[in-house]
């Protein structure tokens, strides 16, 4: 079926859920769930490292256990040092997801780095009492469930002693998310002398106000009482409407939501429902909900949208 879509990119439409979906990407050639060709932007790669980092040292620490055990001539059951050591991490990585979710308000690029700092050092304490919570609660159930008896948590002499462990293992984590954004940044193709040429738009934040050019923005969506900018730096929080947005980056963005707006030049699949709607894939591996009373606005007359 021909209908309009933005320029170079291949859309596919899936009627009811028989439908196919094509990897095909356009002018880009490649697959999208990984886009322009950085693989630090794929997810399932960036979740595995997470997974990683804790299952690791948790396996070598529980067998690690069982040795020094016997080497002091102990009789340990196997599932002891193992159920101890993956209690503690998945308490582990319950509270990393939580702040993985929560780190786009509390990076600098949203609030400056004073008040990022701060904010780091009030959820310290969270993180370690949340992980304290969750290994806790799964050692006591199972003590509960399997031994028929209590777990006998010390508070008093257990908090401060996992606290001890919890707080530089947060602050590794915050590097490690850290250097995955910075990995998953693509440098700016313009040259310097072009950029300084570029007007830019005035962009207010809760502490600051910062001036962007438009092709450093890759979508904007609302977020409350704010706008979300996504850029090549990361996320920026902006006090401004979703409408005053649209108007200051012009026509290189199209709406495509009530809630999203995302710069053409970006978009790289589409990819249509039996009802209309539609779902947006960006450069960076993100996707965004469509509405199909803003599907006109994405049409051109550059490429032919396919019914599978």
């Amino acid at each position: 079926m021909a209908a309009n879509s933005p320029a170079g990119v291949r859309v596919v439409k899936q009627n009811g859920t028989n439908g196919g979906v094509d990897g095909t990407i356009g002018t880009n050639g490649g697959s999208a769930g990984m886009s322009g060709g950085n693989i630090w932007r794929n997810q399932a790669l960036r979740a595995a490292i997470w997974i990683a980092v804790i299952l690791v040292p948790t396996t070598v620490n529980s067998f690690s256990r069982l040795t020094e055990a016997s080497w002091r001539g102990e009789t340990v059951p196997t599932w002891l040092p193992f159920t101890l050591e993956y209690s503690s991490a998945i308490g582990m990585w319950v509270v990393i997801a939580l702040y993985l979710r929560a780190r786009r308000w509390v990076v600098p690029a949203a609030i400056g780095w004073k008040r990022s700092i701060a904010a780091h050092v009030l959820i310290a304490p969270l993180f370690c009492l949340g992980h304290f919570l969750v290994m806790n609660g799964l050692r006591t159930a199972i003590w509960s469930a399997f031994l028929g008896r209590a777990y006998g948590l010390n508070w008093v002499a257990e908090l401060p002693y996992e606290a001890r462990k919890d707080f530089p293992s947060f602050a590794t984590f915050v590097l490690l998310a850290a250097i995955l954004e910075r990995l998953a940044t693509d440098p700016a193709p313009a040259p310097v002398v072009a950029r300084a040429k570029m007007a830019t738009i005035e962009v207010r934040t809760s502490s600051r106000t910062l001036f962007l050019r438009p092709d450093e923005i890759r979508s904007a969506s609302a977020a409350g009482n704010y706008i979300e900018l996504a850029t090549a730096q990361g996320d920026v929080l902006a006090r401004q409407t979703m409408a005053s947005i649209e108007e200051q980056l012009g026509a290189g963005f199209v709406r495509v939501h009530r809630s999203h707006l995302v710069a053409r030049a970006e978009i790289v699949r589409i990819e249509t429902n039996a009802s209309g709607d539609f779902t947006v894939t960006l450069r960076d591996g993100r996707s965004l909900p469509g509405s199909r009373r803003y599907r006109d606005r994405l049409d051109t007359k550059t490429a032919s949208e396919e019914a599978v």
